[in-house]
């Protein structure tokens, strides 16, 4: 008897737990309260997406999610459909129910889903074969078709898949006298054939890729079959433990260790996306976009060093990300995707788990907040704009110093950062902000400010990631705008003309 109740409590206990692990997750409803309605009167940035995994159902991630993405004023998101779940059966292809949900959802609320064809296939002796990942991505752009108009071609190559599968150097230098790696070659030959096949039988879809280092993606540049079916190439500049105007490749040293110049000697991300706009312009490729389909930072409380990332708290998250979207809209990336939207994992002190702009109990932190307030400063479509701002810093702050990587020294970027727009009513937002590391033991540096060629009155400023108002002495003498005493510091000031 005693061995059937204990059997009968096993069984019990095994179905509880099969039973909380389907059950499909339920957000707040103040987050999904929201009519289609309501959700098209709300301003909407055509820049700005996030990265999403909607097809995790079992981790939290769900649909419903989309609702409260959109009410931020995102227009798109990236979500990936897997090869793996498309072609189950070798030469049988079906999507599966919970894309066509995602999609169905986001169409009606009037964004527009960048979807992934992403990794390999164990039913093909080669995983990543080209003319197999073709036929998949072909099935699903069909699928798709009068509903989706933007798919990137794989996610980086170097991180997953061609390099553990063929080897080579991760910045795509070759080894033993070889010119470049074995996983770059395989990489481009792949990409030359899959775009291909794609653009014979769907000349209109929008192709996006292939996020890789940017050493990697400067030798591939050399191999101008992968690149020129693109529309756009897709880059991913997180500035891991550097502020965001930064990027750990660059200068002479790095130059010399990859054989190919990435960014400037100052290792700034504006020269880093020159560069690629600059090797797309000599391939003859000037119509091709430039978008930044992931970038962000994480909030773990990381307990021993994990690669090149560093750990913020919220407000630190909430700058750079913004920060980084800013300069590189400013830069003339025409789209950029926060990594990611909600946090991956339980594990507080993994990093890949906490990029999140949400937390697992869905609660907003701080990145969430700005990213939303970015959106309404830079609604509906801007046009980057040179409008002349001088920054006279009162008490200028020492830089940051130096950093140490990869046997190479590099001075922190002291340069004040002035990032302008014009806006689709004709009036102008102007971002100032000190760049460099957020601190909080230091009393706000100020500046005075001189504008010279802006038109309009000022009609608004505050900080972007705290949303505080402001009231700032200005004068305006022979056409030019003088701010006083204005804060110059980690959190961009917005200044507003109309």
């Amino acid at each position: 008897m005693r061995v059937c109740i204990n059997t009968l409590l096993c069984l019990a206990l095994l179905w509880i737990q099969v039973d909380i692990a389907s059950a499909k997750p339920k957000l707040p409803k103040e987050h999904t309260d929201f009519t289609v309605k309501q959700l098209k009167q709300r301003p909407i940035s055509t820049h700005f997406g996030v990265c999403t995994h909607l097809h995790r159902e079992k981790h939290g991630w769900s649909d419903e999610m989309l609702p409260m993405i959109r009410n931020m004023g995102m227009s798109t998101y990236r979500e990936a459909v897997q090869w793996k779940e498309v072609e189950k059966t070798k030469g049988v292809y079906k999507v599966p129910a919970y894309s066509d949900r995602h999609v169905n959802r986001a169409i009606e609320m009037g964004m527009e889903p960048l979807i992934i064809f992403l990794y390999g296939n164990k039913l093909y002796e080669n995983p990543m074969d080209p003319e197999g990942f073709a036929n998949y991505a072909n099935h699903v752009i069909e699928h798709f078709k009068g509903r989706v108009k933007y798919f990137e071609v794989f996610n980086e190559p170097n991180n997953f898949a061609f390099r553990s599968h063929h080897g080579g150097m991760w910045n795509g230098i070759g080894e033993e006298g070889e010119k470049y790696a074995v996983w770059l070659i395989k990489f481009v030959e792949f990409a030359s054939i899959v775009t291909q096949r794609i653009k014979d039988k769907h000349p209109d879809a929008f192709l996006v890729g292939y996020s890789m280092n940017p050493p990697a993606r400067h030798h591939a540049f050399n191999f101008p079959d992968a690149w020129k079916n693109l529309d756009a190439i897709a880059i991913h500049p997180y500035s891991k433990r550097l502020p965001p105007e930064q990027r750990l490749y660059g200068g002479e040293g790095i130059t010399k260790r990859d054989g190919v110049k990435t960014a400037d000697d100052d290792h700034s991300v504006e020269s880093m996306i020159r560069l690629n706009r600059e090797k797309l312009d000599a391939m003859g490729l000037e119509h091709v976009k430039i978008w930044v389909t992931e970038a962000g930072n994480q909030t773990s409380l990381m307990l021993k060093p994990r690669g090149n990332f560093a750990s913020y708290n919220e407000l630190t998250q909430a700058a750079y990300n913004t920060r980084k979207a800013i300069i590189c809209l400013s830069n003339g990336v025409e789209k950029f995707y926060y990594y990611d939207y909600y946090d991956d994992g339980n594990d507080i002190h993994n990093p890949a788990h906490n990029f999140g702009l949400l937390k697992r109990d869905y609660s907003p932190k701080q990145a969430f907040i700005a990213a939303q307030r970015l959106n309404e400063l830079l609604y509906d479509k801007v046009t980057p704009t040179k409008i002349k701002v001088d920054v006279e810093r009162l008490a200028p702050w020492p830089s940051d110093g130096e950093v140490y990587h990869d046997e190479t020294n590099f001075a922190y970027l002291n340069t004040p950062q002035v990032h302008s727009f014009t806006r689709k009513d004709g009036s102008s937002i102007v971002f100032v902000w000190r760049p460099g590391r957020v601190y909080g033991d230091r009393q706000e540096e100020l500046t005075h400010l001189t504008i010279s060629d802006v038109k309009g009155s000022l009609v608004e400023t505050g900080r972007l990631v705290t949303g505080e108002k402001l009231q700032l002495k200005t004068t305006v003498e022979n056409d030019q705008l003088t701010i006083k005493m204005a804060p110059y510091g980690s959190d961009p000031l917005y200044l507003i003309f109309k």
